[in-house]
């Protein structure tokens, strides 16, 4: 339940009044009462604090009574505190046993007396089975002498005297009590004239209570005032009475001719509604206020007699159109308000404590409130804050100082001013002091206007401190208060440390804060430091959420809630996307809503228009958000557009170097997740987190989850607008970051090493923010950040990004350096490199070509000048012939250096892998055999990084040119290496594995590929992140496998989990990408799923016309693949037409002893056979199998599946038989097929 405040805080009866609870009588439609009760109770515990116990009747009520069946539920819900709907089902059971069978047919007399229809057996049978489901029997007492959360008792008429009688759970202080068990309680509430026998306790005979007592409300007040006031005034001290009706029964609810009990039930019936008005009339004043509720179901249950149990579902529906009533919706909810507060059981002394309560009301101080605003109409309701600061100030654990803490503009003010009107207008009684904080001389003129408003004794001595003198009023005046300082944010007034002067008129002004159980004290401030040290638990306000912020920009718009529409109209929609648009750019904070909802008004511009002046070039956004507006809840003179509130914060920073260091250089990169390795460096740790914590208490950067460091996106903007209008003296400038900011990320930015991945892909948002602003691109530290970030992006794959900054590289350094100047050099291989991983062959070759004519002509210099005869002695034959023989060895010697020179032998190594790629193997091979032999010469050890790249290298181009058993042996070897002096995870040595693993998956030993490929994943499953370059190669690798051995439905989920990682971290023309989709859908076509393989082969086939050459191997074997799936489909004119322009290419950019020329031609043939063109089908055929014969050795896979075609082909000719059936097109096609 809600929170309220200490006992001798507020009004006792607001959180412990009295709560009493009155039941009618009225047999089986006590249902109704139950459905009644359940409903409050529901909506109680809803509004109960989320986690806590459900509460039940017995925990709100301190005392209930019931009369007949009211008087059983009554029993059950306070003596054996049952919750309502334990009771519903108590109670269903009850009644259907009792009123299954009856006793008497005629229900009187020769005489007509009067005889009991039912048995009272049976009602005792099942009041005993209650009672014995909740440890409770037949001689538990009623009143067993324990102290109960509720007091209970019932009504019952004594038939000696025809007076009603209370039979208690508890001892009065004063009058006769019945001594009578729970079970006698209960049968002598209900033992109903007609129905059941009169009941006997002790030497009493007992009948049920209907008559003078159906509604027993009097009854209840009569006990309460005999409980807690029985000198005094009940009405103070009650909080609320609920009393709830089993239906307007009217008349007829028996049918009888004993012409006496009709008539007293009808005056049952009367007396029943009588008492209800005459009750009202008396507790008129409870009834106006909300305190006294009768709930009663008007129409529907006529009808219904008192034992007819069958009718459950007619009281149910005649109490459910009841509830569903407008005023009974409403009143039950005034009731619920009402009810929540209730905290604590009416003590027996509570008349005492009420007393003590108003003596003190009569001592309070006298005076309302000075709050400066009204309150805010627009005002979002901020849950989370509010709650906790409720709960901090107005508990019954609350703290006697309070602090909410947060960045300028994020709605500080806008919450204490409305903790400020609760409090004075909900809170009853809380005086409120509002005090402008901003500097000393505003807290002064608070002060001396609150105290000319109480007339504080002593204000007219001219030596009198205004401060002191209301600090000792609040401190030993009784009554309730809330002080507020509003913009506490200059640490100087509240952090000094305690003055030398011992007078009290200096600093720090927490000496001025009074002291008091009855007072609270609530500050707001933007600075956390500030906030820790004037109040133990400071609360946080952030950001506005989504929703919240949606809310508040209509308020300020005066847009409809789109809340009850369930039918928007496109517009509307689009209208909403617009609004959380700009929501996320003004990044939900409550005073740049205010502004933007303020400029719209006035320009009548929709939120659209707005949006794109936000994209405006980001002076004129600042110009937009710099410009003055008028909202409510602000103070006169105080700067209020958004980029201008934090100007007073800034002047505090700059008393700080490395904070002031630190925020400027987070203004010149990405807001977001700011790594903390990446600030400037500062000799000490300590130091630098006190910097940081500076900025999170001004909430100028918040920590992430990750430790990463955020800057507020409009902060963001304002400190570089506040850099940029800088002027001297200040030595701060908004270039001088952007210099200061480059030359840190040129520090601390990696060089593409492995082992820095993580470090370059945290920080690269950062690096490319700053490379691309405006303000480094004249800057020469711009190309050496431009270099690095480059490299790093190739090795995550990057390709398009690198190639763009790599570009700007090279056209840099032609502008600016010689053509053989070793960076501009660098810059030109590193393009190489890109075009071939992007795809771009033809300009990687030429590149590389030019690039080792230029280094092989620098060598040539070098060597020339080294090796030309200096200082030679000419007089003497023996010298000139030792000179000449000198020269020699040294010419030799110079020789052998220029071949070994790394960078020629670097860019051998890379034409070499683009003339692998282009096909032409032979001068691949040339150039790796010449760079291994060039380094073998220099005696290197075994773990030469270039030996081992270059060896590396050479052995794919063996697997790819059939050699197996070299590359076998080859790669063997370098994984070897690699593995005694590289780490697990080094890519170097994956793709060493996954190679040797290919070559295995080539001659058909797939268990060896598998032992080398699924430890590798599973390893990378554990180490590596899910969309790492090498985790996701090896998983191809492994699919790949696994498809070649027919495990297809294995390949299928591991390729479809590459695509799916692939396609959300790469741009859909990334040639990895294309790569896994590629062989997704071969896979699918080897399943037989031959749409989607055709619709993702497609797609594979557009994408690289679009991005590649037309003679690029990658385009050419999706093509030939495209085809093969073709042919399955049955499309063979496609399939034929593809074949033909894939075999035309290659044709003129390969050898005709190249796998993939002869793979193309092979199927062309098979295609042309199955379209009926025999000749060129034949001819085609033998040309490949004469080609792999001289080139391939007879147990080669591929030479084997060409003969045995050819084969077919030509024994089918000689037996002139069918053509289809002697050629399987089907086996031709299968056969392995190239991937990109």
């Amino acid at each position: 339940m809600h929170a309220t405040s200490k006992d001798d805080e507020q009004n006792p009866v607001n959180d412990r009044g009295i709560c009493l609870l009155s039941l009618d009588g009225g047999g089986v439609r006590g249902l109704s009462t139950l459905f009644l009760l359940k409903k409050i109770m529901d909506l109680l515990n809803l509004r109960c604090k989320s986690g806590s116990r459900r509460v039940k009747p017995c925990d709100i009520f301190d005392l209930m009574c019931g009369t007949s069946t009211g008087g059983i539920i009554a029993i059950m819900l306070g003596r054996l505190e049952m919750d309502v709907d334990e009771c519903i089902q108590a109670y269903l059971r009850l009644m259907r046993r009792v009123f299954n069978a009856r006793s008497q047919r005629i229900p009187f007399g020769l005489n007509f007396d009067i005889k009991s229809r039912f048995k009272s057996s049976d009602l005792k049978a099942a009041i005993l089975e209650v009672l014995g489901e909740h440890g409770a029997d037949e001689n538990t007492p009623f009143d067993d002498g324990n102290v109960q959360r509720c007091k209970v008792f019932v009504c019952a008429t004594s038939k000696e005297t025809s007076g009603i009688t209370r039979i208690r759970s508890y001892t009065p202080d004063e009058g006769a009590n019945i001594t009578a068990t729970i079970c006698e309680a209960a049968l002598a509430t209900s033992a109903a004239t007609s129905f059941f026998d009169p009941v006997k306790i002790g030497a009493c005979t007992f009948v049920d209570g209907a008559l003078g007592a159906n509604n027993p409300v009097d009854h209840l007040e009569g006990e309460a005032s005999k409980l807690w006031s029985s000198q005094g005034d009940l009405k103070s001290l009650v909080k609320l009475i609920l009393s709830i009706g089993t239906g307007n029964p009217g008349t007829n609810e028996i049918n009888t001719k004993a012409l006496r009990i009709h008539a007293t039930l009808a005056k049952i019936a009367t007396e029943t509604e009588d008492t209800e008005k005459g009750f009202i009339e008396r507790w008129r004043e409870h009834f106006i206020e909300d305190r006294f509720f009768r709930f009663n179901v008007q129409q529907g249950l006529q009808k219904v007699g008192l034992e007819e149990y069958e009718k459950e579902a007619m009281i149910m529906a005649a109490t459910n159109q009841y509830l569903d009533h407008t005023d009974c919706i409403v009143r039950m909810r005034k009731c619920v308000n009402n009810l929540v507060q209730k905290q604590k059981k009416a003590p027996f002394d509570f008349a005492i404590i009420h007393a003590q309560y108003l003596e003190n009301l009569s001592r309070r101080i006298p005076f309302h409130h000075n709050i400066p605003f009204l309150a805010n109409e627009r005002f979002v309701d901020r849950e989370k804050e509010l709650s906790k600061l409720e709960s901090l100030l107005f508990s019954e654990d609350s703290c006697s100082n309070v602090a909410i803490h947060g960045l300028g503009g994020v709605g500080k003010t806008q919450i204490a001013l409305a903790l400020a009107h609760k409090a004075y207008s909900e809170c009853h009684g809380y005086a409120v002091f509002w005090i402008q904080a901003t500097t000393i001389e505003s807290i002064q003129k608070s002060y001396t206007e609150i105290a000319g408003e109480l007339e504080l004794p002593g204000l007219d001595n001219e030596n009198a401190d205004v401060k002191t003198l209301l600090k000792d009023y609040l401190s030993k005046r009784t009554g309730k208060w809330l002080l507020i300082f509003d913009n506490a944010d200059d640490g100087a007034m509240w952090l000094a440390d305690p003055p030398a002067d011992p007078r009290p008129k200096s600093y720090p002004l927490t000496q001025f804060l009074p002291e008091s159980k009855y007072g609270r004290v609530l500050f707001t401030t933007r600075d956390k430091a500030i906030a820790c040290d004037v109040a133990p638990n400071p609360v946080e306000v952030g950001e506005l959420s989504e929703e919240q912020a949606k809310t508040l920009l209509k308020r300020h718009l005066s847009l409809p809630s789109n809340q009850d529409n369930l039918a928007q109209s496109d517009r509307s929609l689009q209208e909403d996307k617009d609004i959380l648009l700009l929501l996320r750019q003004l990044a939900c904070l409550p005073l740049a809503i205010a502004q933007a909802a303020s400029f719209m008004k006035k320009n009548s511009m929709g939120v659209s228009r707005y949006l794109k002046l936000l994209d405006r070039p980001e002076q004129e956004v600042i110009d937009l958000l710099s410009r003055d507006f008028k909202t409510d809840g602000r103070y006169p003179g105080l700067k209020n557009p958004v980029i201008t509130t934090w100007l007073v914060s800034f002047e505090y920073i700059c008393k700080e170097p490395l904070s002031l260091k630190y925020l400027c250089f987070a203004a010149c990169i990405e807001p977001k997740d700011i790594p903390e390795s990446l600030l400037p460096s500062t000799e000490s740790e300590v130091a630098k987190y006190d910097a940081i914590g500076t900025l999170l208490a001004y909430s100028f950067m918040t920590r992430n989850a990750t430790d990463s460091l955020s800057m507020h996106r409009l902060v963001h903007i304002a400190t570089r607008n506040w850099l940029r209008t800088q002027t001297p003296p200040s030595e701060l400038s908004l270039s001088k970051s952007f210099m200061s900011a480059l030359k840190t990320l040129v520090h601390k930015f990696p060089l593409g090493h492995y082992a820095d991945r993580q470090k370059w892909r945290e920080y690269m948002p950062h690096a490319l923010s700053l490379l691309q602003a405006h303000e480094t691109q004249d800057m020469r530290e711009r190309y050496q950040l431009l270099y690095q970030v480059s490299l790093c992006l190739l090795k995550d794959g990057r390709y398009k990004q690198a190639l763009s900054f790599v570009e700007q590289l090279v056209k840099w350094a032609r502008d600016t350096q010689d053509q053989d100047d070793p960076s501009s050099l660098e810059f030109q291989r590193l393009l190489g490199i890109i075009y071939n991983a992007d795809g771009q062959l033809k300009l990687a070759l030429e590149l590389f070509e030019h690039l080792l004519e230029v280094q092989e002509k620098i060598s040539a210099e070098k060597f020339a000048s080294k090796v030309t005869p200096q200082h030679q002695n000419t007089s003497r034959p023996d010298i000139t012939h030792f000179s000449k023989m000198t020269n020699l060895v040294r010419a030799t010697i110079e020789k052998a250096r220029a071949d070994r020179d790394p960078q020629r032998l670097a860019f051998q190594h890379l034409l070499a892998i683009v003339h692998d790629a282009y096909g032409n193997y032979p001068r691949a091979v040339q150039l790796l055999e010449h760079i291994i032999g060039i380094i073998k010469a220099g005696h290197p050890t075994e773990s030469d990084p270039e030996l081992l790249a270059a060896q590396h290298s050479l052995a794919i181009i063996w697997k790819s040119n059939g050699q197996t058993d070299q590359a076998l042996e080859l790669l063997t070897h370098v994984l070897e290496v690699r593995k005694r002096t590289l780490d697990e995870d080094h890519p170097s040595r994956i793709s060493s594995q996954i190679q040797l693993a290919n070559v295995y998956k080539r001659i058909g030993n797939f268990e060896q590929a598998l032992r080398i490929l699924e430890p590798l994943v599973e390893f990378g499953e554990k180490a590596l992140a899910e969309d790492d370059r090498m985790q996701l190669s090896s998983q191809h690798a492994l699919a790949k496998v696994y498809k070649a051995n027919q495990e297809h439905e294995r390949a299928l989920m591991l390729l479809e989990h590459i695509v799916s990682v692939r396609t959300k971290a790469l741009p859909e023309d990334h040639l990895s990408l294309l790569s896994s989709q590629h062989a997704l859908a071969h896979t699918l076509k080897e399943m037989g799923q031959i749409g989607r393989a055709l619709e993702i082969q497609g797609h594979v086939v557009q994408i690289k016309k679009r991005a590649l050459a037309e003679d690029q191997p990658s385009l050419l074997s999706s093509q030939h693949q495209l085809a093969v799936i073709y042919i399955k489909d049955r499309k063979i004119k496609k399939a034929l037409e593809l074949l033909q322009h894939v075999v035309r290419i290659r044709e003129k950019t390969l050898s005709e002893e190249h796998p993939a020329l002869l793979t193309s031609q092979h199927v062309l043939g098979a295609t042309y056979q199955e379209d009926g063109q025999d000749l060129p089908a034949k001819q085609l055929l033998r040309h490949v199998v004469a080609v792999r014969r001289r080139v391939l050795p007879e147990d080669d896979p591929n030479r084997m599946e060409s003969e045995r075609v050819l084969a077919k082909f030509d024994r089918r000719d000689k037996e002139k038989g069918s053509l289809a059936d002697g050629f399987p097109l089907q086996t031709t096609v299968d056969m392995r097929c190239e991937t990109s």
